[in-house]
C-alpha cells in the first residue's frame, strides 16, 4: 500500500470513528468489509422455555432477512458488541431488538467460543453464550420456538455454526 493510500485509509477510518461516536450504526457494507480485520465480540442467547408438565424444552430461533449474510436461515438471537458498547447496552439492544422486549426471568453465562467464519472472509468471532429463560407468556415477535427435547424439531436451514451452539444447551437426563 502506498503512503498516499495509507493516509487516505487513515482519514476514512477517522471519519468512520466520528460517525460512530455520533451514535450512528456502521454502514452494512463497511461492517462486512471490516470483519476479517479485527476480532468481533458477539453475544448469543440460547433462549428457552420449558413445559414441565409435558417434559418438553423449546429453543427460540430467529430467521435472518433475505438481504444479509446467511439469508433466510435460522439462528439463535444475539448481537455484535459495537465499538463503544458496554455489555449491558448490548444486552438491552438484543433484548429489545431480538426478543421484542421479553421479560428475562433467568440468565446464566454458559461459555465463550472463538471461531473463524469461513463465509465472512475468515472473520474471527469471539462468542459469549448465555442461556436465557423468558417469561412464559412472552412470545418474541421476531422468532419461533422449536422443540429440542425430547424431540429435535429444529429447521434444516440453520446458519452453519448454530448446531454447535445449540448442542451446548444443557439437556436434562431422563
Amino acid at each position: 500500500m502506498t503512503p498516499e493510500r495509507s493516509a487516505l485509509l487513515a482519514e476514512l477510518l477517522e471519519e468512520l470513528l466520528k460517525f460512530k461516536r455520533a451514535g450512528n450504526n456502521m454502514p452494512p457494507a463497511v461492517f462486512e468489509a471490516s470483519l476479517p480485520l479485527f476480532p468481533q465480540l458477539v453475544i448469543e442467547f440460547l433462549v428457552f422455555r420449558s413445559t414441565p408438565s409435558e417434559r418438553k424444552i423449546e429453543i427460540l430461533l430467529v430467521e435472518r432477512p433475505s438481504n444479509v449474510a446467511y439469508p433466510n436461515q435460522w439462528h439463535c438471537p444475539g448481537t455484535f458488541v459495537r465499538p463503544g458498547d458496554a455489555m449491558d447496552r448490548a444486552f438491552e439492544r438484543a433484548r429489545i431488538g431480538k426478543l421484542g422486549g421479553a421479560i428475562i426471568t433467568q440468565i446464566e453465562f454458559l461459555t465463550n467460543q472463538l471461531y473463524v467464519d469461513p463465509n465472512r472472509n475468515d472473520a474471527t468471532i469471539l462468542r459469549m453464550v448465555y442461556t436465557v429463560q423468558i417469561a412464559e407468556e412472552d412470545n418474541p415477535p421476531k422468532g419461533k420456538f422449536f422443540e429440542i427435547y425430547p424431540n429435535n424439531n429444529l429447521p434444516a436451514e440453520l446458519v452453519w455454526e448454530q448446531p454447535m451452539l445449540i448442542d451446548l444447551f444443557p439437556i436434562p437426563n431422563n
